[in-house]
């Protein structure tokens, strides 16, 4: 594979690496073209994600097109999930952007939550 994720999931193959996690912004952006302030690269042999809050996400699309853009916005602990009578998200967890509005970060890395 002649792409730079192509290479590091063929790295992965050849080392036995499940995947990798990327937070600087100097490495990040290597990978990805990403050029905003504030993601992470969740990487797996056959999954990519780009976790950003929602101010990036057109940004994202825009220059990282190989990643499956994942935008996130805080909610507070203890809060009603959109009226539906559930406990809210956390902080920590994240509302993916896409068809279903009930889906958490696990989906960036190929599971989702029910």
């Amino acid at each position: 594979m002649d792409t730079k994720l192509g290479r590091l999931r063929e790295l992965f193959a050849d080392n036995g690496i499940d995947g990798l996690i990327i937070t600087g912004p100097d490495n990040r952006y290597y990978m990805s073209g990403f050029s905003g302030s504030a993601a992470t690269l969740v990487i797996s042999a056959d999954s990519a994600a780009l976790i950003t809050d929602f101010r990036y996400v057109e940004q994202a699309k825009a220059q990282a097109p190989e990643y499956h853009e994942v935008g996130y916005q805080r909610r507070p602990i203890g809060a009603y999930d959109q009226g539906r009578g559930r406990p809210g998200k956390t902080a920590h967890e994240v509302a993916v952007l896409g068809p279903r509005d009930d889906q958490s970060i696990d989906a960036a890395i190929g599971e989702e939550r029910t």
